[in-house]
Formats: structure tokens, C-alpha cells, sequence
């Protein structure tokens, strides 16, 4: 894979024109960066400059005028000389309120509908890199993330126990109670009829002479990683008991496809990656 790569165009980004500023310019850079690193394709960019112009359009769509914005001008005006409003005079400014926030919750609406276009042209690869967390989102469901992180903490807790007991069997019981102790480890994971029940078995027998050969010194500091093996092997987490951190935001994604020229931008880099690849191919091609 041709990676596409933001210095390419710097042109682009050495002077930030007259109604531009250089935090604009910045963010520009660091977004490019961000392309860069996330491994974007020519097809990828080529696909994602549409949506961005439809960011950009629907981010920089202004709220519309109140409908009562006459009746709203006098209630500010009698307000500024002092004049008290009775609750009846409220009403045109709780309705503009409520205009209002229509208007934001069909536009924030909009704009994640085009993001979750663009979420569908990403790799599974560049997707793990990319914190989708929605600030919006619900107590419910923060609190089901939370239920997962201490789910598997505790089967990290569940795996080195594990480790444990099979690590400190002495020889008779580990050759005639292993592969028992094994199945009963592995029966409520991931049940006996799953497909991959013996392969999981076999996994868990070679960790387990490994986990035997470490020295009793080593072993406090090695226990964590063995048991983030475990869950590794068996599908459960990744390698060391923890996900791995992500490098983006869906945020930092949003702002830099919601600048007004990131549509131009990805088309040059989409063009730029392409004359690469052409280059490339017939450099091999050129050679015997």
C-alpha cells in the first residue's frame, strides 16, 4: 500500500491567505499528518472528498432566522429600559430557543450520518485507530463500556489464576490433571462446541509449558503478560490485558474533512498517490 503523504503538499500549506489564519493553516497540517499515518489509499481519498464537501456545507450552514424575530427585537428592547416581561411575553423567546435547537439537532444529525459514510471506507486497520466515541451518547451506554472494561479485567484476574494453578501442579498432577483443569478453564469461555475448542485447547497446552519453564524470580513480572496471552489466544482481549490506545478522535477526523478546501486537499493527494503508483508499476515493469 502506497502511503499518501502531506508534505507533498506543502505548496498548499506555506502561506495562509488573506482570510485564512495560521492556527487554520496548522490544523490543515496536522490533519494531512493524520491522513498520512492512517494510510489512506488513492480510491479512499478519492471517495472521501465528496463527503467532505458535504461536511463542510452542512457545519457552515448558519441557523435560520427565528420566525418571530420582531416580536423577539421588542422583547429586547423593552428588556434594556428596564421593563419587566410577564410570562406571557417569554413565549416568543422560548420558541426561538426551540428553533434553535431543532435546527443544531438536524444539523448535528446530518453531519453523523456523512461521518458514518465515511466510517464505511475505512479498514478495520485504520478504524482501530480511531477513538469513535460520541460525546452525545447516553448514560446507558457509557455505562455498559464500563461494564466491558471490568468484565475484562476480570478475566484477566480469571486467566492468571488460571496460570497459577497449572504453573505450581508438582509433575504427577500436572501430566494427569493439565488437560482436565484446561477444558474446565475453557468450557464457560468459549463452550465445547465451538469450532475452534480443540485449537484452543492445543493453545492453552503449549502456553502452559512455556508458563512452567519461567524462573520463580521472573514469574510476578511475567504473570500479567502470560494471562494477556491467554485472552489473546482465545479471542477475548488483546495482548497485555488492555486495548490498544487509539491515535485519532472521530473529532480531529470531522474538523479537518469540515475545512472549507479539505475536499480540494484530498483530491490532490488522491491524484498525487496515483501518478506514484503509475511510477512505480512502470519502474517494475522497466526492470528485467
Amino acid at each position: 500500500m502506497i502511503r499518501c503523504h502531506w508534505l507533498l503538499l506543502l505548496p498548499a500549506l506555506a502561506l495562509p491567505a488573506a482570510a485564512d489564519t495560521w492556527d487554520a493553516a496548522l490544523r490543515r497540517a496536522e490533519g494531512l499528518q493524520m491522513l498520512n499515518r492512517l494510510a489512506f489509499t488513492a480510491d479512499q481519498l478519492t471517495q472521501m472528498a465528496p463527503l467532505a464537501e458535504r461536511l463542510h456545507k452542512a457545519a457552515a450552514l448558519a441557523p435560520p432566522e427565528p420566525t418571530n424575530a420582531e416580536v423577539l427585537q421588542k422583547l429586547r428592547t423593552a428588556l434594556l429600559e428596564g421593563e419587566q416581561a410577564a410570562s406571557e411575553q417569554w413565549q416568543p423567546y422560548e420558541q426561538a430557543v426551540q428553533e434553535r435547537a431543532n435546527f443544531e439537532q438536524k444539523q448535528a444529525d446530518e453531519l453523523a450520518d456523512i461521518m458514518s459514510e465515511v466510517r464505511k471506507l475505512l479498514t478495520p486497520r485504520q478504524l482501530a485507530q480511531i477513538d469513535w466515541h460520541n460525546p452525545r451518547q447516553g448514560a446507558q451506554e457509557r455505562a455498559a463500556e464500563r461494564q466491558a472494561k471490568m468484565r475484562q479485567a476480570a478475566l484477566l484476574v480469571h486467566a492468571a489464576q488460571f496460570l497459577d494453578q497449572i504453573r505450581y501442579l508438582d509433575a504427577y498432577r500436572f501430566v494427569t490433571e493439565r488437560l482436565r483443569r484446561v477444558d474446565d478453564f475453557l468450557r464457560p469461555l468459549v463452550g465445547v462446541a465451538s469450532p475452534r475448542f480443540a485449537a484452543y485447547r492445543q493453545f492453552l497446552i503449549n502456553l502452559t509449558d512455556q508458563v512452567r519453564m519461567v524462573p520463580e524470580a521472573q514469574w510476578p513480572q511475567q504473570r500479567r503478560r502470560f494471562a494477556g496471552q491467554v485472552l489473546q489466544g482465545l479471542g477475548l482481549e488483546t495482548a497485555g490485558g488492555s486495548a490498544p490506545a487509539k491515535k485519532y478522535t472521530q473529532a480531529q477526523l470531522r474538523d479537518f474533512l469540515t475545512s472549507p478546501d479539505a475536499d480540494d486537499l484530498l483530491r490532490k493527494m488522491a491524484s498525487g498517490l496515483k501518478a506514484k503508483e503509475t511510477s512505480t508499476a512502470e519502474k517494475d515493469v522497466a526492470q528485467p
